[in-house]
């Protein structure tokens, strides 16, 4: 993935000069290149999709800790194995960036743990409405997923102990 990942390095490099790091700090970087993707070119939305859904599932990764699940049969059904069992499509989350909505063909989601559904659910709904731009975009599709492995950790910290553990 990493080597997906820095064709978006290389992608923003060229048009827009600037160098990405791995860091949340460039997800805005990235989330302006996104802006620039023509979105009537599939084929382009598609590679600018895999590429930048690598380096934006790098940066989860090293922000919150986790792994690579790419056992799939496609790259754009790759996900990110977070924390708590929190699991991610980020090639779904940048195909939708550049989009601004839904995208047919990709999972632009994220999946917590039954267990953890209902307090996600009401943590989520107790935040401010957000204009679609900002839904969509990567800066705040992280901030969303670290309230998520938030949570999630806070109801396995609330779970009663098991006689065995």
């Amino acid at each position: 993935m990493f080597e997906l990942a820095e064709r978006a390095v290389e992608f923003v490099r060229r048009s827009l000069e600037l160098t990405l790091d791995y860091t949340p700090e460039t997800l805005p970087i990235l989330d302006h290149y996104l802006t620039m993707v023509p979105r009537d070119q599939p084929d382009t939305v598609e590679l600018v999709a895999a590429a930048a859904g690598a380096y934006f599932g790098e940066v989860v990764r090293r922000a919150l800790g986790g792994a690579w699940d790419i056992s799939a049969p496609s790259v754009k059904d790759f996900r990110v194995r977070l924390p708590g069992d929190v699991t991610m499509s980020p090639i779904g989350f940048c195909a939708e960036a550049i989009l601004q909505s839904e995208v047919e063909g990709y999972d632009g989601s994220f999946e917590v743990p039954a267990a953890a559904r209902s307090l996600v659910e009401e943590a989520l709904e107790e935040k401010e409405e957000v204009a679609a731009e900002e839904y969509y975009s990567l800066s705040g599709r992280l901030e969303t997923l670290m309230l998520v492995v938030d949570q999630v950790a806070a109801t396995r910290s609330r779970a009663p102990e098991s006689p065995d553990q």
